[in-house]
């Protein structure tokens, strides 16, 4: 599973979160990165790319 976090250190900042998770619930991974600027994110695409 794939999942993701906007505003990931505080209200309005541009920090985003990506987490992959495996088929027990276990945390795989999860990488830290910044918007180009603040917003509410929705409707993610996710490819092999």
């Amino acid at each position: 599973m794939v999942s993701f976090g906007y505003e990931a250190d505080r209200l309005a900042s541009r920090a985003m979160s990506l987490q992959l998770i495996d088929a027990a619930g276990a945390l795989l991974t999860e990488h830290a990165f910044e918007a180009p600027y603040a917003s509410f994110q929705h409707d993610p695409a996710v490819s092999e790319r």
